[in-house]
C-alpha cells in the first residue's frame, strides 16, 4: 500500500539495497510466514523487514519468525499496538490485533529486532544491510566535532542500556600527545567545531590499534573547519576497515548534510540522523541467544 511505497521511497534515500518488496494487503490468499519462509533460503536476501499490523497466523508466523531469526536478522515494525491503533488497524486490514504486551513479549524471545518508529526501522535496516551482527559489542568508542551532540549521543545511550568504554592510562597518553590540552579526551573524544579531516584520520588510526568493537563517529559538516570534500576521501579509507571494525556515522542537518550523508552512504557506511536513529543501529547489530520457547496460538 502507500506506506510501502514510503518504505521503498526512504530506501533509495538511505541508499539501502532491496531484494524483494512484498505488500499482501489482507493476506487473503498468502501467509505472511509462507513468505518468510521462502526469504529464509533466498541466498540474496540477507535482512528481513516486516511491518505487520496483526499476527492472525499466530504459531505459524512466530515460529516463521524464530527460524528466520536463526539465519538472518529481521527487523520488525508493528501497527496496532495501542488500543486506538488496533482499532484503525481493524477497519484497514479486518485483523483485530493481538494484545501489544503478548506479542511484545513472544517476539522479544523469537530473536528479531522491534521497532516503533518509521525512522528506527530504516536505520536499523541500513546498518544490518551494510554490517554483520555480533556478539561483541562491549566496547564503543564515539568521536564527534560537537560537544553538544557528544552529550546527547551520551544520554541517549546511557538511557538505553549502552556503555562507551573508559579508556586506559596508555591510550589517553597516546591521544594527548597529539590532542590539543583545550580538547576532551574522555569518551566521547571531542575534537571540537575546529576540527579537520585531518585530525579525525589521526584519531582514527590510533584508536584502531586498541580494537574497539564499534566506532561511532559523529561529523557536523555545518563548522567551519570541517573540509567535507576530503572527509569523503577519509570515507573511502574507513570502507576498508569495516571487515574488522564495525563503523556508524551520524550526520545531523538539512540538505547540505543529507547530501554530505547521501556520499556517505553510497561509500558503504551506515548513517543515521540523530540520537535515535543511532540507537536503533546499535541495538540492531547486538546477537542475542535465541532462546527455545514453547510457542502458544494468540
Amino acid at each position: 500500500g502507500a506506506l510501502g511505497s514510503l518504505f521503498l521511497d526512504l530506501m533509495s534515500f538511505r541508499d539501502i539495497g532491496l531484494r524483494r518488496f512484498i505488500s499482501v494487503g489482507n493476506a487473503s490468499d498468502i501467509k505472511i510466514s509462507e513468505l518468510i519462509r521462502y526469504l529464509a533460503h533466498d541466498p540474496d536476501t540477507r535482512v528481513l523487514g516486516l511491518y505487520i499490523e496483526s499476527v492472525a497466523e499466530g504459531r505459524e508466523l512466530i515460529e516463521s519468525l524464530r527460524e528466520f531469526s536463526l539465519v538472518k536478522p529481521v527487523v520488525i515494525l508493528r501497527g496496532g499496538r495501542s488500543s486506538r491503533g488496533s482499532r484503525a488497524a481493524l477497519s484497514h486490514v479486518a485483523a483485530l490485533s493481538t494484545s501489544p504486551r503478548l506479542v511484545d513479549g513472544v517476539l522479544r524471545i523469537s530473536g528479531v529486532m522491534q521497532t516503533y518508529t518509521i525512522r528506527e526501522f530504516l536505520a536499523s535496516l541500513e546498518a544490518l544491510e551494510k554490517l554483520e551482527k555480533t556478539s561483541s559489542l562491549e566496547r564503543i568508542i564515539a568521536i564527534t566535532n560537537t560537544g553538544g551532540m557528544g552529550v546527547l549521543i551520551s544520554d541517549a545511550l546511557d538511557t538505553n542500556g549502552i556503555d562507551l568504554i573508559d579508556f586506559s592510562d596508555d591510550l589517553l597518553r597516546e591521544l594527548r600527545s597529539f590532542i590539543p590540552p583545550y580538547m576532551s579526551i574522555g569518551n566521547p573524544i571531542d575534537l571540537s567545531g575546529d576540527a579537520s579531516t585531518e585530525r579525525f584520520r589521526e584519531v582514527f588510526k590510533t584508536l584502531v590499534k586498541h580494537r574497539p568493537d564499534l566506532l561511532i563517529i559523529i561529523n557536523q559538516p555545518q563548522t567551519s573547519a570541517m573540509d567535507t570534500e576530503n572527509f569523503v576521501l577519509f570515507a573511502e579509507e574507513l570502507r576498508s576497515y569495516l571487515k574488522d571494525l564495525r563503523i556508524l556515522m551520524l550526520v545531523s542537518g538539512g540538505e547540505y548534510a543529507q547530501s554530505f550523508a547521501s556520499r556517505l552512504r553510497r561509500i558503504g557506511l551506515p548513517v543515521a540522523e540523530d540520537p535515535i536513529e543511532l540507537v536503533a543501529m546499535i541495538k540492531s547489530l547486538r546477537k542475542e541467544p535465541i532462546k527455545g520457547i514453547k510457542v502458544i496460538d494468540l
